[in-house]
């Protein structure tokens, strides 16, 4: 089957901020999460934004920031 990529622009509605990223498709995802990285250029502050446990595709798991998307 194999990997399947996008670009997709992301926007902070509160301030406007936006970032363009290549992300990972994944059809099963119940949550868009986004590495601190990217939330901190969306202009979010990490400590005030729900935090997410997610577990990667190496079996590693991580707390990142989790952004709810709107659906258009």
């Amino acid at each position: 089957m194999g990997l399947r990529y996008a670009t997709l622009r992301l926007t902070n509605l509160f301030s406007r901020q936006s970032v363009e990223v290549d992300a990972l498709v994944d059809t099963g995802a119940t949550f868009m999460c986004v590495t601190e990285e990217i939330a901190l250029q969306l202009g979010f502050d990490t400590t005030e934004v729900t935090q997410q446990t997610v577990t990667l595709a190496d079996g590693h798991q991580r707390r990142v920031p989790k952004i709810a998307p709107i659906q258009v």
